[in-house]
C-alpha cells in the first residue's frame, strides 16, 4: 500500500479553493444585479403610475376650478353686487306688504296667498290707458317702485295679463289675448328696467279668469277687477 502524498492533495485543495470564491462572488454579484434591476423596474412601474394619477387629477381638477368660476360669475348680479337669493313667501309677504303701506301709488294692490307662490295684482286701469299696452307715467312710477322692492329678491317670477269681457276694440291689438299678453310683457319690461335682475316669463289669459270673480259683485266692479296683471313670486329660487 503506498503511503499518502499529503503533498499533493494539499496543493489540489488549495486551487480548489482558491477558484471557489469566484463562483461565490459571481452569483453574489448576478443576485445583486438582478436586485437592483427589479428596484429599477419597479421604480419605472411607480412613475408610470404617479403620472397617469397626476394627469387624471389635472383633468378632473380643471372642470372643477373653470366651474367654480363659472358659478362665481353666475352668483353676480347684472348690476355687479351679489346674487339675490329666493326667500320664504311668508316673510317676502311681510316685507311687500309694509313696504306697499308705505307708497301712495301701491297701498290699494291686492296681495294673495295661493299655497307655493303668491300673487301681487295691480289693476290695469292704473298703469295703461284703455285698449293700450304703453304703462302711463303714473303705471311707470308704480311699476318702478314695485321693481325696486322685487329686486332685492330672487324668487322666480312670471306675469299674466288679464282683461275682461269686453271685446277690444281698436286697430292695435285684434283680440284680447293680444293685449293681455302685450300688457304682461309691458310690465315684466318695467320690472326688468327697475333692477330685478333675473329672466321673467309673461302671459295672457284674456278674459278667460273672468268666472272666477263672485258674480255677487256689480258688473261694472267685476269688469274692473278683471283688467288686471297679476305679478306672481313663486317660493323657489330663479335660475
Amino acid at each position: 500500500m503506498e503511503p499518502l502524498n499529503y503533498i499533493e492533495d494539499d496543493q489540489q485543495n488549495s486551487n480548489f479553493i482558491g477558484k471557489g470564491w469566484l463562483y461565490t462572488f459571481t452569483d453574489l454579484v448576478s443576485l445583486m444585479l438582478a436586485f437592483f434591476v427589479l428596484l429599477f423596474s419597479m421604480s419605472n412601474v411607480v412613475m408610470e403610475e404617479w403620472e397617469a394619477v397626476t394627469n387624471a387629477l389635472s383633468k378632473s381638477l380643471k372642470p372643477s376650478v373653470e366651474s367654480v368660476k363659472s358659478k362665481e360669475g353666475a352668483d353676480k348680479s347684472v348690476s355687479g353686487g351679489e346674487a339675490v337669493k329666493s326667500i320664504n313667501l311668508d316673510y317676502l309677504s311681510t316685507i311687500l306688504e309694509s313696504k306697499m303701506l308705505e307708497s301712495d301709488i301701491l297701498k290699494n294692490n291686492v296681495i294673495q296667498h295661493l299655497g307655493d307662490r303668491m300673487v301681487i295684482s295691480l289693476p290695469s286701469d292704473g298703469l295703461f290707458s284703455t285698449g293700450s299696452a304703453s304703462p302711463s307715467q303714473a303705471g311707470q312710477t308704480s311699476l318702478s317702485e314695485m321693481g325696486s322692492i322685487l329686486r332685492n329678491f330672487g324668487n322666480v317670477i312670471t306675469v299674466i295679463g288679464h282683461t275682461d269681457t269686453e271685446v277690444v276694440r281698436g286697430k292695435l291689438f285684434s283680440s284680447n289675448w293680444e293685449l293681455s299678453i302685450a300688457r304682461a310683457v309691458a310690465v315684466a319690461n318695467e320690472l326688468r328696467r327697475s333692477g330685478y335682475p333675473k329672466e321673467i316669463n309673461a302671459f295672457g289669459a284674456a278674459d278667460s279668469h273672468s268666472s272666477y270673480i263672485s258674480i255677487d259683485l256689480p258688473d261694472d266692479k267685476r269688469k274692473a277687477l278683471s283688467r288686471r296683471v297679476d305679478i306672481v313670486i313663486h317660493d323657489r329660487e330663479s335660475p
